[in-house]
């Protein structure tokens, strides 16, 4: 199974990457570190991703690719919260969701099993 979100632009078109290059050596050029190296972190990111990543993703099994749908867009979440409202805020938030899903999982079984019994009585 090939991935489509990790080819060469599953998060920022391809057209963009030697512009952050270009900004990241123009950083590195002014003096202004933090810059130089968070740009020149993305683009040798995307590289090594686009080198390493398919190889590896092809060779999850299904039940770890649902773990990553599960758990990314909580994480993005959780981030946008923290940005937002702090770190308080965005443990709650997870920690709420996750008891949830969790509660929800675990019981599902025995609603199943309810159910079952609930239609046989009805019969």
């Amino acid at each position: 199974m090939s991935s489509p979100l990790f080819g060469t632009g599953w998060l920022l078109p391809d057209w963009i990457f030697p512009w952050i290059g270009v900004v990241a050596v123009c950083g590195w050029i002014l003096g202004l570190r933090r810059t130089a190296v968070v740009f020149g972190l993305v683009w040798a990111g995307h590289h090594l991703m686009a080198l390493f990543l398919p190889h590896l993703l092809d060779r999850l099994p299904w039940w770890a690719w649902a773990l990553i749908a599960f758990l990314a867009p909580l994480l993005l979440i959780h981030q946008f919260i923290r940005l937002l409202f702090g770190e308080s805020a965005a443990g709650q938030f997870t920690g709420t969701w996750l008891l949830r899903i969790g509660d929800r999982i675990l019981a599902a079984p025995f609603r199943g099993l309810a159910n079952i019994i609930q239609w046989l009585r009805n019969l």
